[in-house]
C-alpha cells in the first residue's frame, strides 16, 4: 500500500491494480562537446490518468537527478519516445543521474472511484487533490556518464543478484550491469558522503570489467553485435585507444583457432579506459597519506 492517503500509480505498492503501469524505459542517447541526449519510451495504459492529462487537470514530468543537478521537464506524450537533454558542463567526469516519470495535478481536483483501483478503494470513494499532488510515480532508470564515451552502460538492480557481485548482459541499444540492492546501496553511500577517490575506484574497475567482457564477446561473434547501439560506440572508442582501425583486424591478432589472447584483451582494456584504474588508486593514496 502507497503513503499516499488516495490512489497513487506506483512502480511498487500501486494502488492500482497489477496490469495498469507507468513507466520509462531508456533506448539510446547521443553525446557531443555540450550536450547529452537520452532516448526514453514511455508507457502509461491507465484510462483514467490518460483522460485527467488531456482534460489538462494533471501533467506529466519527467525528472533528472545527479549529485550536482535536479532538471525537470514537461511531456507532452503518455505513450511513446521522447528526448531529454542535459548539459555535459553540469555532470561530473563520471557521474550516475537518475531519471523518473511522475504525474502532478496542475489544479485542485477530486477523484473519484475508478475500476482501475484496488478494492480497498470503495465505490463510493473520492478525494481531494491539491495542485502539485503526485498522482503517479514511474520506475526510476539509473544511467552512468563518463567523459570517456562510457554512457552506453546502463546499471540496474535485481534482487537475484544479492550476493553474487554483478552481472554483465549486452542488450540491444546498451550494456546491462545488474547488482544486487545491498551493493548498489553501500555504493550509494560512498557517493552520498562525497568519496569522490572511492566512486572513482570502483566506476573505472567496473568499466573495465565491462570492457573486457564487450572485447571478447565482440571478436569472437563482430558480425553478432557490430549494428548494434552500443557496439558502434564501443567501437568508436576501441579505435581511438587501441592503435587497431576496427575490430575486425583486432580478432585477427587475438584469436587463434577460436582460443582468445586474454593478455591482449586485459591490455587494449586498459587503454580504453586511459588507465584509470591505476590512476584512481593512486589518487587515493595521497587523500591517505601515500
Amino acid at each position: 500500500m502507497n503513503r499516499y492517503p488516495y490512489p497513487v500509480l506506483t512502480d511498487e505498492g500501486s494502488s492500482y491494480k497489477e496490469d495498469i503501469v507507468f513507466e520509462i524505459l531508456y533506448t539510446k542517447n547521443t553525446c557531443s562537446n555540450e550536450k547529452i541526449s537520452f532516448e526514453f519510451e514511455i508507457k502509461l495504459n491507465s484510462l483514467y490518468l490518460t483522460e485527467l492529462v488531456q482534460l489538462e487537470k494533471v501533467k506529466v514530468l519527467l525528472k533528472a537527478q545527479s549529485n550536482i543537478i535536479i532538471k525537470t521537464e514537461e511531456l507532452n506524450i503518455v505513450n511513446g519516445k521522447f528526448w531529454f537533454e542535459l548539459d555535459t558542463e553540469r555532470l561530473q567526469s563520471n557521474d550516475t543521474v537518475f531519471f523518473q516519470a511522475y504525474i502532478v495535478a496542475c489544479e485542485e481536483i477530486e477523484i473519484q472511484y475508478h475500476n482501475e483501483f484496488l478494492e480497498i478503494y470503495g465505490a463510493d470513494f473520492s478525494a481531494k487533490i491539491r495542485k502539485n499532488d503526485v498522482l503517479a510515480l514511474s520506475n526510476k532508470e539509473k544511467l552512468s556518464y563518463s567523459t570517456t564515451n562510457h554512457n552506453f552502460i546502463k546499471f540496474s538492480v535485481s534482487n537475484e543478484q544479492e550476493g553474487k557481485g554483478f552481472r554483465i548482459e549486452p542488450e540491444e541499444n546498451y550494456i546491462k550491469v545488474v547488482a544486487g540492492p545491498k551493493l548498489n546501496g553501500a555504493y550509494g553511500i560512498i557517493k552520498r558522503n562525497n568519496q569522490k577517490e572511492l566512486c572513482a575506484v570502483f566506476d573505472s574497475h567496473l568499466v573495465f570489467e565491462v570492457f573486457v567482457y564487450a572485447l571478447v564477446i565482440v571478436v569472437q561473434n563482430y558480425d553478432d553485435y557490430k549494428e548494434r547501439e552500443w557496439c558502434r560506440l564501443f567501437e568508436q572508442i576501441f579505435v581511438q585507444s587501441s592503435g587497431y582501425e576496427n575490430m575486425e583486424s583486432f580478432a585477427i591478432d587475438v584469436l587463434d583457432e577460436g582460443r582468445i589472447d586474454m593478455g591482449q584483451i586485459y591490455f587494449i582494456a586498459q587503454k580504453m579506459v586511459n588507465n584509470q584504474i591505476e590512476n584512481s588508486l593512486i589518487s587515493i593514496s595521497k587523500v591517505y597519506g601515500g
